[in-house]
């Protein structure tokens, strides 16, 4: 039995698409998209890292994990 599960890439387009006018910051996204992905998938680690587009001439870049690395958690 496998132990890996795979997102088809058409499909994550497609349920990426119905957040793009959700009104969350892109902290909370990260998170959201970061707990459904681990949810279906029974992941036992997870990365979600979101670029957000230039405003102004900032971009920012948000990342997500779970588990946290153990020299991050509090």
């Amino acid at each position: 039995e496998p132990r890996f599960t795979t997102i088809e890439s058409k499909s994550l387009k497609l349920w990426l698409w119905h957040y793009r006018n959700k009104g969350i910051f892109c902290e909370d996204l990260a998170q959201e998209i970061l707990h459904e992905v681990m949810t279906v998938t029974n992941a036992f680690r997870c990365a979600v890292t979101i670029t957000q587009a230039s405003r102004g001439g900032i971009e920012i870049q948000v990342v997500a994990v779970d588990p946290l690395p153990e020299h991050l958690r509090k």
